[in-house]
């Protein structure tokens, strides 16, 4: 089963960004990492503390963003065929334009192969 959590920095940012003391910033990347899933392969609830992934592995732009409805925007990231062969991706972070993790997302294993792209989607929800 998959976990997901917004941290505590992006919730600290949103307050500060509705006040005026900061400009929002915005969702502009993806990370992908290896290190979502206990030793016995089950997915870890993600901490709304942490700062990074666990093990992250590739960090890029995102593919793109939608709104799916009047409440949620969905967001897409890629890893390409050449990208990350033989890793086994277990969790996914949206990054904003500071550079700084805002929410992580947490799953089982997907080995990833040369000859397949994978994408990804995560979904921020009010």
């Amino acid at each position: 089963m998959a976990n997901a959590v917004i941290l505590n920095q992006a919730k600290l940012k949103l307050l500060r960004a509705r006040s005026g003391d900061i400009p929002f910033p915005t969702i502009t990347h993806m990370a992908f990492g290896t290190g979502g899933v206990s030793a016995g392969g089950e997915a870890i609830e993600p901490n709304e503390n942490a700062t990074s992934l666990v093990h992250e592995v590739l960090r890029k732009a995102l593919d793109s963003h939608s709104f799916d409805n009047n409440k949620t925007m969905k967001y897409t990231g890629t890893i390409r065929n050449n990208e990350c062969v033989g890793e086994k991706i277990s969790e996914l972070a949206l990054v904003d334009s500071d550079g700084d993790i805002v929410c992580i997302k947490t799953f089982s294993a997907k080995q990833k192969d040369a000859d397949i792209e994978m994408t990804f989607d995560i979904y921020d929800t009010f």
